[in-house]
């Protein structure tokens, strides 16, 4: 992600029964995901982001 042309890694971690269940719910939340990384990369004080999401089925 860049911020003020200053590039800034994120990394998520996503909790899954599978590789299948984890891709899907990184797909469906993708646009949410990016959402708070980037107010989280403006914020004063930047940390931990916690969303809770399940797979659709």
């Amino acid at each position: 992600m860049t911020n003020a042309g200053a590039r800034h890694a994120c990394s998520v971690t996503i909790r899954a029964v599978s590789r299948i269940d984890a891709d899907a719910i990184f797909r469906d939340n993708w646009f949410t995901i990016e959402k708070l990384a980037r107010l989280n990369l403006v914020a004063e004080q930047p940390g931990e982001i916690r969303l809770e999401a399940a797979a659709e089925t």
